[in-house]
């Protein structure tokens, strides 16, 4: 004969009424809340419908300077949609482990994967979903991969504070600002470079170090958008010019999560220029001094 333990079950039930009659009363919830998200944006658009009828949801023109306005959510609407299928088809959420999460630092990534060529990164960027690297911004474009926008702090011709986002719409901005680079030497000869996070060129400065650079015409000058530092190990003898080739570049990203990268990188044109300057460095070089180099401090 089998045994059954009653107490148990009883309470299993119970356990699963309660639990069912949550969830249909956080689903009817749901659906009221979006019931009365629909029937106030229906009665705001009530205005629109008025002046365009259904070109309102037809169209994608926008412009609210014209009398009367002319607005069209049909992109947005279609957006909208195709999201939420998407999300209901597709996104299914995986199991989580909630007692991860308050612990901080869960993992660490000692180093990203290196490869050959950058037809190979690209490959592999677009076979793996989430992966991240460091691109120039026009490779990005060309491969069609989707860039982070840039927070920029700085500081304007009176000395004001100013915040702004760069947005990736416009290239030209990543371009711009690499004039802005902040130069100083030590007395023991050592140099240090910094994009300036966000800082605003020297308009001697910026004249040379942006000769390759196009500009629109009237086109304000910009920082350098870019959150981090370059550290670069310079030789103060001009007999050793191998180390103005290339600089060592420090990487951070913050987000959700945070990402932190480093390496050897060739230096860019523009801060090259500037370093010939102050170091007196000339192309042909045969001198048979002893280079004296040593890495900056940060």
């Amino acid at each position: 004969m089998e045994r059954r333990n009653l107490q148990s079950a009883a309470t299993s039930h119970r356990g699963d009424r309660v639990f069912t009659r949550t969830v249909t009363g956080a689903a009817f919830t749901s659906l009221a809340v979006l019931a009365g998200i629909a029937i106030f944006l229906g009665i705001q658009s009530i205005p629109a419908f008025q002046t365009q009828g259904l070109s309102f949801l037809t169209t994608t023109g926008w412009d609210i300077n014209t009398d009367p306005p002319t607005v069209g959510i049909f992109g947005m609407l279609y957006g909208s949609v195709l999201l939420a299928f998407i999300g209901l088809v597709i996104a299914v959420p995986g199991q989580q482990d909630a007692k991860a999460w308050p612990q901080g630092m869960v993992g660490t990534l000692n180093a990203g994967q290196k490869f050959a060529t950058q037809s190979d990164l690209l490959s592999e960027m677009l076979a793996v979903e989430g992966s991240i690297a460091v691109l120039p911004i026009s490779v990005a474009f060309n491969n069609i991969l989707a860039t982070a926008n840039l927070p920029v702090k700085g500081t304007d011709a009176n000395g004001q504070e100013v915040d702004t986002v760069v947005t990736t719409d416009d290239v030209q901005l990543y371009k711009i600002g690499s004039g802005a680079t902040t130069v100083t030497k030590d007395a023991a000869g050592n140099l240090f470079a910094t994009p300036a996070t966000g800082g605003f060129p020297v308009e001697g400065n910026f004249d040379i170090a942006s000769s390759k650079i196009m500009m629109a015409e009237g086109a304000p000058l910009v920082g350098w958008p870019v959150l981090g530092y370059a550290h670069l190990l310079i030789c103060d003898n001009p007999a050793e010019p191998l180390p103005l080739l290339f600089a060592q570049y420090l990487v951070r990203l913050a987000g959700q999560g945070s990402l932190e990268s480093h390496g050897l990188t060739p230096m860019p044109e523009p801060i090259r220029i500037q370093t010939f300057a102050p170091l007196k460095v000339v192309v042909n070089v045969d001198g048979e001094a002893a280079p004296s180099a040593s890495p900056v401090a940060s």
